[in-house]
């Protein structure tokens, strides 16, 4: 279990919001190499930092995050008439599926596998 607020899970939130930006897509090979590089600094300087705690958070995290600014940006769309937000929801939901293939979220991926199962089509 993460605590919420603590130093782990605020700067993973932190950390997922920069490598998981909602407009410009990030190379999956570049999100993982600055984790690494990130977590190697941590480490470094924090001898009780725990990588795998902050790998939970960090998709736990990540998840929540992607998915609140998915539904943002079709309300964006159907409300509000500004369908240019919908040409990020390619990388946007390449991130959840990313988020999501982290073991603790196994329950949430069965969530929408069953009800969004587009989500996943055409991927791996």
């Amino acid at each position: 279990m993460i605590r919420r607020h603590g130093p782990c899970a605020t700067s993973a939130y932190d950390l997922a919001s920069l490598l998981q930006d909602a407009r410009v897509p990030i190379p999956e090979s570049l999100e993982l190499d600055l984790i690494k590089h990130y977590a190697d600094l941590r480490e470094v300087a924090d001898s009780s930092f725990a990588l795998d705690q902050f790998l939970h958070a960090y998709a736990i995290y990540g998840a929540q995050r992607v998915t609140k600014i998915l539904g943002t940006f079709v309300r964006l769309d159907r409300r509000d008439h500004k369908p240019d937000y919908l040409r990020h929801l390619p990388h946007m939901r390449a991130y959840l599926r990313r988020n999501l293939s982290y073991p603790a979220l196994a329950p949430l991926k069965n969530w929408f596998l069953m009800f969004v199962p587009d989500l996943f089509e055409g991927t791996p």
